[in-house]
Formats: structure tokens, C-alpha cells, sequence
């Protein structure tokens, strides 16, 4: 028997009388949807709007597209109208705007609904749309993710993590345990990017717990203590907000650190990240 959007959110008093439009955001054009939540830009990315879409809407129930037809909730949403266009000086995607031509709206979150956030994924049943007109018995759920849930682990080459998804999963271990295990069972060497800038910097993992640990050092300060990325955050002091992580090679847990250490070098070589990345001054 199927359990549908209206049912869970009228356990929290939600009013499915009004005019509410479902919302499903997916990653184009070079937007990154994780880098504006945790900079806090999300909320005035989905404000703006090329096209008056919700007018005549009440409220906006917001998802973000994940695999197949799945979409995961972030949040609620009451409309209030229309309001002055005011692009905040650090939003990072200034070429789409148009002040003469495009809208700004006054959306309001109800942090009464967040306890769904991240947890809550419905079948999107609108196959050309990402907005769409609430209809009761439409969009079932799919599943309810443990708290902190970030993702299920995709297999060592295609890992392709931002530092919030790694940070979620590092703190939040219990959801996380496939991770926990998969990562601290290998060494190998590793890709951090940069998305802000465009630098990349190559590190090796060679003790004790693998990557795992490695990459847990980072969630704690940003840099681990390499001094490439130690003088790039001090340049940058929120470029670790817009690191990627990503396994280049991966190696057993019993490899000599000497092996895994000279073809980190061959690797920062020939990506130049020793003359053009953040490996500069350094070794690894």
C-alpha cells in the first residue's frame, strides 16, 4: 500500500487545502545545489525565476533530484508574493541575471517541516517538468533515510564527494558504516578540487585506517595540514565550502608507503599540480 507526500506532512499540521506547486531542483548550467545550501544561497537561487512560476501558488514543497525519478525534500515554503530584486555581492552565478526582465519572490521557509529534510525521497512522476501542480495520490514515498543519511557508496572510482556530503558522513558514522568500512580498509591517493577556483591538490593516504582518515582530518580544518591548501585557505578563507573529493588510485592496506608515496609524485607531475595546483612547495 503506498504512503503519498500529503500523508506525512499532515502528521505535521501542513494545510493541503491551499495551492501548492512540487518543486524539483536538479544540478545544469554549472550550478552546484550543495555549495549554495551550505553557503546560503540556495534560498535566493530558487527566489529567482526567469518566468512568474509561482504565482498564483501558495505554497512550494522543495526537492532535489537525485538518481531515476527519485527526489529527496528539502524543504517548505509559503509564498508571499513578489518582491525587489536584490542579488546578494557574493552569489556566484551573476550572469544569469536580467534585473528589467526576471522575478524575485518572497518565499518563506517553515522550519516546522525540516525534520523531513534530507530524509523524505518521492517518486517525481512529472516526466518533463520540475515544477508541478500538487495532486493528491501523486507522488508516493519511496523511502525515509536514517538522520544524516547522506548517500549509498557509489564503489572507489566513483566517489565524487563535496566537503558537506564528506563532512555529513564522517559525523554522522551510523548511516555511514559501508563507507566507514570501505574507506578505511585501502590506501590509495586522492583528488581534492577546488571548484572556486579551479586549483587541485593530490594527496596520499599511507596509514593506519587508510582514507578514512586521512579524509577525516580535513572535515576538522579544511586542510589536514598540507601547506598547499593551508596557504590557499588563507587566501581563500571559504574555499574549503567548495573542495571536491574524488579516489584517483587505490591501493591494499599492506602496499609499502614508499610505492604508494613515488606514484603520488608521478601523479602530481603530470597533472602539474606541483607548478599550477596547491601541491607547490611540498612532496604530497
Amino acid at each position: 500500500m503506498s504512503i503519498y507526500i500529503e500523508q506525512i506532512l499532515e502528521t505535521l499540521g501542513f494545510n493541503f487545502d491551499s495551492r501548492i506547486k512540487l518543486v524539483r531542483h536538479v544540478e545544469q548550467g554549472g550550478i552546484n545545489l550543495d555549495e549554495l545550501i551550505s553557503n546560503d544561497q540556495f534560498d535566493f537561487y530558487q527566489a529567482y525565476q526567469f518566468k512568474p512560476i509561482f504565482d498564483n501558488t501558495d505554497w512550494i514543497l522543495t526537492f532535489l533530484a537525485d538518481k531515476g525519478k527519485r527526489a529527496i525534500f528539502h524543504g517548505a515554503y509559503e509564498v508571499l508574493g513578489t518582491t525587489e530584486l536584490v542579488v546578494p555581492d557574493d552569489y556566484p552565478h551573476l550572469e544569469h541575471f536580467n534585473e528589467l526582465e526576471n522575478f524575485q519572490y518572497d518565499l518563506q521557509r517553515d522550519e516546522s517541516f525540516d525534520i523531513f529534510q534530507n530524509r523524505l525521497v518521492i517518486n517525481w512522476t512529472s516526466k518533463r517538468h520540475w515544477h508541478t501542480l500538487h495532486k493528491p495520490g501523486r507522488n508516493d514515498i519511496i523511502e525515509f533515510l536514517p538522520d544524516g543519511y547522506v548517500r549509498d557508496f557509489p564503489g572507489y572510482n566513483n566517489i565524487d564527494l563535496s566537503y558537506q556530503e564528506l563532512s555529513a558522513i564522517v559525523n554522522n558514522p551510523t548511516p555511514h558504516r559501508v563507507w566507514h568500512q570501505n574507506l578505511k580498509n585501502i590506501k590509495g591517493i586522492y583528488l581534492i578540487l577546488c571548484t572556486k577556483t579551479g586549483k587541485q591538490y593530490v594527496g596520499s593516504a599511507t596509514g593506519k585506517d587508510g582514507i578514512w582518515s586521512r579524509w577525516h582530518d580535513y572535515t576538522v580544518d579544511g586542510h589536514g595540514g598540507n601547506n598547499g591548501l593551508i596557504g590557499h585557505l588563507n587566501q581563500h578563507p571559504d574555499a574549503a565550502s567548495y573542495f571536491q573529493f574524488s579516489i584517483l588510485e587505490t591501493f591494499s592496506a599492506g602496499t609499502a608507503k614508499s610505492i604508494i608515496i613515488a606514484r603520488e609524485h608521478q601523479i602530481i607531475k603530470h597533472l602539474g599540480t606541483d607548478k599550477f595546483g596547491l601541491n607547490h612547495n611540498q612532496g604530497s
